[in-house]
């Protein structure tokens, strides 16, 4: 696999850190010259988990750009030269709480105080997540409606809410055995923007109804997500589930 560190300084928000999968390309000059070329290009960005980093999931993001390899060799030669898709993968900014070989977005509250507190603490770092969207956009050249915002878990959360109150346009949003904690916050993308949301029936950590009331809650507000329920699944993520969201990508 390809990979490049990657550091971004968000200002005011601190550094981050990660990992650029570019299967095609190997500086970040190359690839911001493989984005001028193919405007269909997109970047998809990967939050890990509560307690993990990005090394945890790094592994899936050549399946994520398969579908779209395909696709693209699929067109005319005219578009045959470069895909131009990459995959950022980073890792949270704080140290986790429970684990200090971890990572996390937000810190999780005693599940016994309410959701209300751990939806606030999301709502937070969606602030962080838009900085690191914009520089992302300034460093390596991708528009924000090439960028597709998902995670697993707490990324997956912090990635609906960060990505729902983003005030540019994006490519598409996914959520893996996460939730939407926020649904009473203002929508500012377009109706219609892609989402897809996939879950465990028997995930004893997040609980299945969190992607049905996602569900409903996101169509509040304009959008209609794919769903995909995984009925002997607990929390994880399975080789059926990174294929739909391949071909999620794939489609946007």
């Amino acid at each position: 696999m390809t990979f490049t560190p990657l550091t971004l300084d968000l200002n005011e928000y601190g550094i981050l850190s990660g990992q650029l999968y570019q299967p095609e390309v190997h500086s970040v000059g190359q690839l911001e010259q493989s984005v001028n070329f193919r405007k269909d290009a997109r970047l998809v960005i990967l939050l890990h988990g509560w307690g993990a980093d990005g090394s945890d999931l790094a592994p899936l993001a050549p399946s994520l750009l398969s579908q779209a390899s395909v696709a693209s060799e699929d067109t005319s030669s005219a578009h045959h030269s470069s895909f131009g898709g990459a995959v950022f993968v980073p890792d949270a900014p704080n140290i986790c709480s429970a684990n200090p070989f971890g990572r996390q977005w937000f810190e999780l509250s005693d599940p016994a105080s309410g959701i209300g507190r751990n939806a606030s603490a999301c709502l937070q770092t969606a602030e962080f997540i838009a900085a690191m969207l914009d520089a992302l956009s300034k460093r390596i050249g991708y528009a924000s409606y090439q960028i597709i915002l998902g995670g697993f878990s707490q990324g997956g959360m912090v990635s609906l809410t960060a990505g729902v109150g983003y005030e540019k346009p994006l490519a598409g949003l996914f959520c893996l055995s996460g939730a939407w904690l926020t649904s009473e916050q203002t929508c500012h993308q377009p109706t219609g923007l892609p989402v897809f949301l996939a879950h465990g029936v028997l995930d004893p950590v997040v609980p299945f109804a969190c992607i049905t009331q996602a569900e409903a809650d996101l169509k509040k507000v304009g959008l209609t997500p794919q769903t995909l329920h995984r009925e002997h699944m607990a929390h994880g993520i399975d080789p059926e589930t990174i294929d739909a969201l391949a071909r999620f990508i794939a489609s946007l």
